[in-house]
């Protein structure tokens, strides 16, 4: 099955593909070949791993004026490119020009947490079918998903394809003012400052950049991101470079080797952009961390003396996103570092609950009320609500103005 993407999305894919785990959710760009077991058909094995590649997706990218040589030299290289690496079989991405198929459709670049992110309208034979994504109006670049309203409006569209993740939620918290917070817990700080955020959450990597620099202070990164950002500015150059900016390092941990990407890309071109545990521990007002809860093990390697982790990211929404935060807490107390935007409300009957503080996080999706602002102007015949754990929102909020039809699993709808 072919893949329609925008083309920031394509690298980001396969940036995380190369990076991360092989976990078999990860495997979009490419896949490890899978075989029956010889013996037991029901098992399925990647034997003999390093004498078979790769073997790449399909690709087209719907934004073709950010399609160069530079982003398919690095879609078709393996993670490994050395001569005993594992090959890769790759498609070159290809424009779609405007179609899937017979099917005629536009895409619209909105504003998201995760750059690249897109919406889609199609036409078909009894109107246009238009899909909001993940999409937000209070992020930096807003701007991009008011045009797309504007754009879909005047589609008149028959259908209108909509999340609703924080239909729940009041008008979020800009950039802006995450920025405005966090520095002022950087200059208030003494001591390491770690910044937790998702990792291809750019937007706030940047506001941290920002802030680095405003505070005198080196913005660290690990390998992966290093990576993950020498991709990203293959497509936009806006994008920060590693090499020119004096407040950006990358973190050197203590492994016994590098992994091949790291080893092959980001020593080659930015070896003399790392930074060592030892350094730091000796300069610790002079740096931020960004670690996430799962890089919190470095810091036995740096040793910090107090300072400030800010937490500024998602909150926990499941039992055991609450106990990771719970371990966080325990880490923190053991390393004497305040937590900013985070604490615990102890003393009840259970274990204790993490209470998170608004204005260290601005989220990657639009609110209700804008949302159903959206609706309006866009004032499709039907909707179609996704993404969401409240469809009756919708419903309810919407009646006697727009349709709202409920998906169930398995049951086709009909318009």
């Amino acid at each position: 099955i072919p893949v329609y993407t925008s083309t920031m999305s394509a690298v980001i894919l396969k940036a995380t593909r190369d990076s991360g785990r092989a976990d078999f959710d990860k495997e979009v760009a490419y896949i490890t070949p899978k075989y029956k077991l010889e013996g037991n058909p029901n098992v399925l094995d990647s034997y003999n791993w390093n004498k078979r590649p790769y073997v790449g997706r399909t690709f087209y990218v719907v934004d073709e004026e950010n399609l160069n040589p530079g982003v398919n030299a690095f879609w078709t290289t393996p993670p490994n490119p050395s001569e005993r690496g594992r090959e890769l079989e790759a498609v070159p991405l290809s424009p779609a020009s405007g179609r899937v198929g017979n099917l005629k459709f536009k895409a619209f670049p909105v504003d998201h947490s995760v750059y690249g992110a897109t919406a889609y309208a199609f036409e078909t034979s009894a109107g246009w079918v238009v899909y909001t994504g993940d999409f937000r109006l209070h992020g930096r670049n807003g701007g991009l998903s008011l045009d797309f309203v504007e754009e879909a409006a005047g589609l008149r569209p028959l259908v209108l394809i909509t999340e609703g993740t924080n239909v729940g939620e009041d008008i979020g918290v800009k950039e802006e003012e995450v920025y405005e917070n966090c520095l002022r817990a950087v200059e208030a700080a003494e001591g390491i400052v770690v910044a937790d955020f998702a990792p291809r959450n750019i937007e706030r990597l940047l506001t941290f950049l920002e802030i680095a620099k405003e505070s005198g202070r080196g913005l660290v990164v690990l390998a992966k991101d290093a990576y993950l950002l020498h991709a990203m500015r293959l497509v936009d150059e806006g994008i920060p470079d590693l090499l020119s900016d004096p407040n950006l390092f990358i973190y050197e941990e203590l492994k016994a080797k590098p992994d091949a990407w790291e080893k092959e890309l980001v020593r080659k071109l930015y070896g003399s952009k790392y930074v060592p545990a030892e350094r730091i521990r000796r300069n610790q007002g002079d740096y931020i961390l960004s670690f996430s809860f799962w890089d919190v093990k470095h810091l036995l390697d740096v040793r910090p003396k107090g300072g400030i982790y800010i937490y500024s990211t998602s909150e926990a929404y499941t039992e055991e996103q609450e106990i990771d935060v719970c371990r966080l807490w325990n880490w923190l107390n053991f390393f004497g570092i305040r937590p900013i935007g985070f604490t615990f409300l102890e003393g009840g009957p259970s274990r204790p609950k993490p209470i998170f503080c608004k204005g260290y996080h601005s989220s990657g999706h639009i609110s209700g009320e804008e949302l159903l602002e959206v609706i309006r102007e866009i004032r499709p015949k039907y909707l179609i609500p996704v993404h969401t754990e409240d469809p009756e929102f919708f419903v309810e909020k919407l009646k006697g103005e727009i349709r709202v039809l409920l998906p169930e699993e398995g049951v086709p709808l009909e318009v």
